[in-house]
């Protein structure tokens, strides 16, 4: 039998190899079925707790599995481009105005990284009309890129990270987030318009801070409402993170630059 085996492996051509490939899906599956369970049994039998392993969601063991299944499964290699279709056939498509969510950069940094950029940059030039991030836990800073996909000169706006929504983290600027109110308009010609982003900081209170459980409120709203607090300390960390953050960040509360739709296919 061994004899029969070695002697197909040598003859066989690339398309009789599909069965290799079936290994590796059923490999890559279960791989992320062992990651689920595991994370939901930590999750199950103890508290999360800021700063720990099974809380972060860039561990160094899912870190591993995600590079391995991304090595060993071909198609979630960038270098097979697949992913790239649904934004390089926008084209075919009758509405081709389409919004990018990414996860991506360093955790608990308030601007982004180089690689953001990049890939900010790629996104754009495939088609994208906005590009909005997730992932660092604090919020990061909003630019407006330009994109080079063949059509006329556009702007893209890229709000690299919103923040945590509801979260029970504690950790420096977690708790304070941006919500993105996106509105586009069509013209009395027919061409479509991105109106100004508007961004809204939020603070995410915990219980025992605003009142006795969590409670997302927008923080101009609640400037100089402190005796509203349970926990006026909690007050006093909302005032202080919102002024740094829209220091470092640059981003203010209301309407930021406007982004350029691609509208060729109107």
């Amino acid at each position: 039998p061994w004899s029969i085996i070695i002697s197909r492996w040598h003859t066989a051509s690339i398309s009789s190899m599909s069965w290799v490939v079936r290994m590796m899906v059923v490999l890559r599956w279960a791989l992320m079925l062992f990651s689920a369970s595991r994370r939901i049994f930590l999750l199950a039998t103890s508290r999360p707790m800021v700063g720990s392993s099974r809380y972060s969601t860039s561990g160094s063991w899912s870190r591993a599995m995600a590079i391995f299944a991304f090595i060993f499964w071909p198609r979630l290699s960038w270098r097979t481009g697949w992913w790239r279709k649904p934004f390089m056939s926008s084209s075919s498509v009758k509405n081709s105005q389409f919004s990018r969510k990414r996860f991506w950069g360093t955790e608990y940094r308030l601007k982004h990284s180089e690689s953001q950029k990049k890939t900010a940059q790629q996104l754009a030039d495939m088609g994208a009309d906005i590009i909005i991030g997730a992932h660092p836990h604090v919020v990061q800073d909003f630019s407006l890129i330009s994109a080079n996909d063949g059509t006329k000169a556009r702007q893209v706006p890229v709000a690299y990270s919103l923040g945590n929504a509801v979260s029970n983290m504690s950790a420096a600027n977690t708790q304070l987030e941006l919500m993105a109110t996106i509105r586009i308009a069509r013209n009395f010609n027919g061409d479509l318009e991105m109106l100004p982003v508007e961004m809204t900081y939020l603070w995410c209170s915990a219980p025992g801070g605003y009142g006795k459980s969590y409670t997302v409120i927008p923080v101009a709203d609640f400037i100089g409402r402190r005796n509203e607090w349970t926990g006026k300390w909690d007050y006093d960390k909302m005032v202080r993170t919102y002024s740094k953050v829209m220091q470092e960040t640059g981003i203010k509360e209301g309407f930021q630059n406007a982004g350029t739709i691609n509208d060729k296919n109107k």
